[in-house]
């Protein structure tokens, strides 16, 4: 729960961590794409999750 008595939600593709070659990831890294669910509606297309999470991922 975050402080306002909500959740919040983070949302990881498990392609972005076969990308990474590892198998967990921590919250604090993945912060700042809190609550955008639109990663959840493109989690299986590799060319957005290498886009969105290209500060991970650097290779193309």
């Amino acid at each position: 729960m975050n402080g306002d008595g909500g959740v919040d939600f983070y949302f990881v593709p498990t392609l972005l961590i076969e990308l990474l070659e590892q198998k967990i990831i921590s919250a604090n890294k993945v912060g700042k794409r809190k609550n955008q669910w639109g990663i959840l509606v493109e989690c299986q297309n590799l060319e957005f999750v290498k886009k969105t999470f290209r500060d991970f991922y650097k290779k193309s």
